[in-house]
């Protein structure tokens, strides 16, 4: 006997933990309740970005899903509709994988320029506005921080090319709406735009010695000796 599972997933990949796993709320489609328009027209009416999966399993547990394709791992499944609806409705905040995932969307770059920009994102953002422009459970003091690593990488949506990393275009909307929607929202919309636009063809070398944001207040410890020991 096979079921039907219904799987709604938040499409901003919104997260509950802030460790970039998924969520969506399962519902088990039977005779009698095999319809699904009302949490379609209750997640529409509060304008959450969402995709639908409906797929089918010999077992109604989401552990069935999961043996059937490991694509559906990792994923924070909620049951209870009124539950999920509050998780999605939820403020949130946003992580260094969201302000990554952005700067990749305009050129591929290596996973040194990537966090390199990260830092100068955050440490200039917490010196204009006094607040910081997104999650991070450690104190950023320098441009020495690694934010993301290969593993941090979603292989389904970031493309991997002689260490060279990039996101194709079709990706913008979800990218967009997570950070426009954030639970703090920037205050200058054109902030990271200018980060990436002026930084997207330059060297981690050229970055350091550019004066477009001025680095002389960072405090560039590690990054500005390990680079001239390697070069």
């Amino acid at each position: 006997m096979y079921y039907q599972h219904l799987l709604i997933f938040l499409q901003n990949d919104k997260l509950a933990d802030q460790t970039g796993t998924r969520v969506a709320y399962h519902k088990v489609l039977t005779k009698g309740n095999e319809h699904y328009q009302y949490e379609l027209d209750q997640l529409k009416a509060l304008d959450v970005m969402i995709y639908v999966h409906v797929l089918s399993t010999t077992d109604v547990t989401t552990e069935s899903i999961v043996q059937e394709d490991k694509y559906y791992r990792d994923i924070i499944y909620y049951h209870d509709f009124e539950a999920f609806l509050q998780v999605a409705t939820e403020p949130y905040p946003l992580v260094p994988l969201d302000i990554a995932r952005y700067f990749l969307l305009i050129t591929p770059m290596t996973l040194e320029k990537l966090n390199l920009l990260l830092s100068i994102a955050y440490l200039q953002y917490k010196r204009e506005e006094g607040e910081a422009l997104f999650y991070y459970e450690q104190p950023i003091t320098d441009l020495s921080t690694q934010f993301i690593s290969l593993e941090d990488l979603p292989s389904r949506t970031i493309h991997h090319d002689n260490e060279q990393f990039s996101i194709p275009e079709d990706y913008i909307a979800p990218i967009m709406y997570r950070i426009l929607f954030s639970e703090r929202k920037i205050k200058k919309p054109l902030f990271l735009q200018k980060i990436k636009q002026h930084y997207k063809e330059m060297r981690v070398d050229e970055i350091l010695k550019d004066d477009f944001v001025d680095v002389s207040h960072l405090q560039l410890n590690n990054v500005y000796d390990a680079f001239h020991q390697t070069h």
